[in-house]
C-alpha cells in the first residue's frame, strides 16, 4: 500500500481496520505512538525497550502494512484514529 492508496482509501471511507488488526501488541502500541509525533527515543522511553528494538518494530510495521516510511506509518495511524491527539 502506498501512500496515495491510504489517502484514497480513507478518503472512501474504507476502514484500515484490517490493516491494523495484523499488529502485534507492541507493533500496535509503537504505530498508535508514531501516530501521535513521538521519536524513537520517545517511544523507547514510554514502552521501556531499546532504541534498537523500537527500530525493529517501525521495520516490522513497515512490512506488514506495505508501506515505505515512517511518516506513511503517521498518516496510516491518525486517519484509522489510532494517533489521535486531544486538541485543546
Amino acid at each position: 500500500m502506498r501512500l496515495y492508496d491510504v489517502i484514497r482509501n480513507v478518503s472512501a471511507g474504507r476502514k484500515t481496520d484490517s490493516l491494523v488488526a495484523k499488529l502485534s501488541a507492541k507493533e500496535a502500541t509503537v504505530f498508535a505512538l508514531i501516530g501521535k509525533g513521538q521519536t524513537n527515543r520517545q517511544i523507547a522511553e514510554a514502552t521501556g525497550v531499546q532504541i534498537k528494538t523500537v527500530k525493529f518494530h517501525v521495520s516490522r510495521l513497515l512490512a506488514k502494512l506495505g508501506l515505505r516510511n515512517r511518516v506513511e506509518i503517521a498518516l496510516l495511524a491518525q486517519q484509522s484514529g489510532v494517533g489521535k491527539t486531544a486538541r485543546g
